[in-house]
């Protein structure tokens, strides 16, 4: 599954301007690492701002905000996507786990893996449909 979402969203990382992470928290939808979301993966919740935002408010925030690319120490991480739920409402638990599942920090990923197996499993006997993960 992991694996069929991959390139779904573009992962950027950012050094952002402590006052300009307030700012940018309006814009944001939480991912799964983040002070809200991260004890449902049993994560510790980071220090760094990631979520999700469109093509449109990622640029926004480039052209509003004191932020640069690439530079260290990343202080945000914008996954900018098309797919994205309606203003206020969360990420669904399903898509932060596969960007967890793909993450390069093996705490994340195997959290995220943890997660898509957990749902799977939910939805096999809740629904009594048989999925084949390959």
């Amino acid at each position: 599954m992991s694996e069929a979402v991959r390139k779904r969203a573009t992962r950027t990382c950012f050094w952002a301007h402590h006052s300009d992470i307030q700012a940018i928290r309006r814009y944001i939808i939480p991912s799964g690492c983040t002070e809200q979301t991260a004890p449902r993966f049993q994560l510790e919740p980071p220090s760094i701002l990631e979520g999700y935002v469109s093509a449109k408010t990622s640029a926004f925030l480039m052209k509003r905000t004191f932020i640069r690319e690439n530079t260290s120490p990343t202080t945000l991480i914008m996954h900018t996507t098309v797919f994205l739920p309606p203003h206020g409402d969360e990420m669904p638990l399903n898509v932060c786990a596969a960007d967890l599942a793909q993450s390069a920090d093996p705490r994340e990923s195997n959290a995220g893996l943890d997660m898509l197996d957990s749902l799977l499993h939910d939805f096999n006997r809740r629904d009594n449909h048989a999925v084949v993960v390959s």
